[in-house]
């Protein structure tokens, strides 16, 4: 069997980040598109009929998420893998690792203890509010505050988190956890997998997502959290992987054009040197 190995990616063969300024507008449509969602109902109810046309995508938005999922996994190769795609030392991966948890948790560490503080308040007044009907467990205080409460678990069987989707904090502190570990598996199908197989991989990857919602459309999905990030993080990785691949097709098909009008322009500069050698002087 003859394996044919790639040569390396443009953005893994160095180590400088380029930026994306295009994901910055498509994640501020996302950021709206989840908000939208979360407040469905109350713009049903407050517009009223002119709201109808809009209810289709409002309540869909929640796909924003899987979204973002994918996004970070697509970002996370585009600045990573010059630096880690080949190997992944000790302490290359707990910097990494640390660098992460340390862009998402100090905002993250805020909100859940003033959700803390209005909880044991709605708690003490007996408030009619959600989530403040019993007092705040010290325990999943501490789980939660970890980032590590959604991990590996069952949403089924996980209390609500008191600081609202902030499960999605933790599920994707999990996903940059095993990014390094995942980047060696990716790097490597990037440089010896060829184009059409790759896209089977990033369908295949998508498709048990897809069969398993279906199947659960209308019941809470098992493990629904840990389906969601794994598949499309993955989904992102690869493609990004396929985006730097075509790029290079195309580099290289420019490439090609360049060499011939190359090889053509000395013949053209021949001609012009004996047109000029026979033209009757001025």
């Amino acid at each position: 069997m003859r394996v044919t190995v790639l040569p390396a990616l443009p953005s893994q063969a160095s180590a400088v980040v380029r930026h994306l300024p295009a994901l910055t507008g498509v994640r501020s449509f996302a950021v709206m598109a989840v908000v939208v969602t979360h407040v469905h109902n109350t713009l049903r109810e407050l517009i009223g009929d002119p709201y109808k046309p809009f209810e289709f995508l409002s309540y869909h938005g929640w796909l924003a998420v899987e979204f973002f999922f994918l996004l970070s996994g697509f970002t996370l190769v585009h600045a990573y893998a010059g630096r880690m795609g080949e190997a992944v030392g000790p302490r290359a991966y707990a910097l990494f690792v640390w660098r992460r948890f340390s862009r998402l948790w100090p905002v993250f560490a805020v909100t859940l203890v003033l959700t803390t503080v209005v909880m044991t308040a709605g708690a003490a007044l007996r408030l009619p509010m959600p989530m403040a009907r019993t007092a705040p467990d010290p325990g999943f205080f501490f789980q939660q505050l970890s980032l590590t409460w959604m991990w590996f678990r069952d949403d089924r069987a996980v209390p609500a988190a008191w600081n609202g989707a902030s499960w999605y904090v933790s599920v994707e502190f999990l996903a940059c956890v095993l990014f390094p570990l995942l980047l060696l598996v990716v790097h490597r199908l990037g440089r010896l997998v060829r184009t059409g197989w790759l896209v089977v991989i990033l369908a295949l990857t998508i498709t048990p997502y897809a069969v398993i919602e279906s199947y659960y459309s209308n019941q809470p999905t098992p493990y629904s959290s840990m389906l969601r990030v794994a598949t499309f993080f993955t989904a992102g990785m690869l493609l990004r992987i396929l985006v730097d691949r075509f790029s290079r097709q195309g580099d290289d098909v420019e490439v090609g054009r360049a060499s011939s009008d190359r090889r053509d322009r000395p013949s053209a500069t021949r001609n012009a040197w004996w047109t000029d050698l026979l033209a009757p002087s001025a």
